[in-house]
């Protein structure tokens, strides 16, 4: 198997399906500098870009309140210019990551961490 060619075909059937479906927007928060996490974001946001999906890097400060954070996460929920949202984990200590991982929504939940049943229902489906 030629692995980079499979990489290549999905990348084009993905772009193919962001045009069909029209702007889809993807928002990344990253609590802190860990330059690990940064990478991996970075890599989140070239993929993106390579298919066609419009992504929003917000970068926010290791010393944000939980309120502060969870105010974020439920402005982008409302947002109806996103689509996914990713929060990179770990979080600093002030931060629950249980309760930050509930507060996003489920349609939402890029990493797939909400506990939700979908009930058979694709999310791809389901944004159709």
């Amino acid at each position: 198997m030629d692995g980079k060619a499979l990489a290549a075909r999905i990348r084009a059937d993905v772009a193919a399906d962001v045009a069909t479906l029209g702007s889809l927007g993807l928002a990344t928060i990253l609590v802190g500098d860990d330059p690990a996490s940064e990478i991996y974001i970075g890599l989140k946001h070239k993929a993106a870009n390579e298919v066609g999906i419009v992504a929003q890097d917000i970068r926010l400060p290791a010393t944000i309140t939980e309120d502060d954070f969870l105010h974020r996460v439920a402005v982008l929920n409302q947002d109806d210019e996103i689509d996914g949202v990713l929060v990179q984990l770990p979080l600093p200590p002030q931060l629950d990551e249980a309760r930050v991982i509930r507060a996003i929504d489920a349609m939402k939940d890029v990493d797939g961490l909400q506990s939700v049943s979908t009930q058979g229902i694709s999310f791809s489906a389901a944004r159709r």
